[in-house]
């Protein structure tokens, strides 16, 4: 953890274990109370990763701001007492926002791009991406094994429910579930 401090930006104490990979640690940013599980892989090229006040990311986890320069908006940010589960994945090229106080359980994707597959006659990787991003507002639960998409907006007090696929936005204060996810219960703002 010595050598870590001497490269990546923090604010305060956080708590690095064995066998953390961070790739371009000049670009991360751990505030106070940060505990980054076993095995953990930070990799943030351009854009940054900023992890909130005693945020927690789990063994096996990836966060992950592939080097694109044409989406600006790149980069990871979690806000404070979140828990990102084990294995999970967390891609940051269309840009993550991610609130306060966020349970996400384990091995769940959360993927802001997506690819585009027009044409028949060039491949896939050739032909252009969206990179639209995704926010997740404070005070949300995402259930074991659940895909957040390109674009999804997911609002204060929600929970997507465990294997759910969310490819639109979910109202603040609603229960999704499904393939692809769809408002099961909605409850009144407190």
């Amino acid at each position: 953890m010595l050598l870590y401090k001497t490269i990546l930006q923090s604010k305060g104490k956080f708590v690095i274990q064995s066998g953390v990979i961070l790739k371009h640690p000049k670009n991360i940013m751990l505030h106070e109370g940060v505990y980054l599980d076993h095995h953990t892989y930070l990799h943030a090229c351009a854009h940054g990763i900023n992890i909130g006040k005693n945020s927690r990311v789990m063994h096996g986890t990836e966060l992950h701001v592939y080097n694109f320069r044409e989406l600006p908006q790149s980069g990871i940010t979690i806000g404070d007492n979140c828990v990102i589960g084990p294995y999970s994945v967390i891609t940051g090229q269309g840009g993550i926002n991610i609130g306060d106080n966020i349970i996400i359980g384990p091995r769940v994707s959360i993927l802001p791009i997506n690819h585009h597959y027009d044409s028949n006659t060039l491949p896939i990787k050739n032909q252009g991406i969206d990179a639209n991003g995704i926010c997740i507002h404070n005070d949300v639960w995402i259930g074991a094994g659940a895909i957040i998409l390109d674009g999804v907006d997911i609002g204060k007090g929600s929970v997507v429910a465990a294997g759910a696929i969310v490819n639109h936005d979910v109202p603040p204060f609603t229960l999704v579930a499904g393939v692809p996810a769809k408002i099961i219960k909605a409850w009144a703002p407190p």
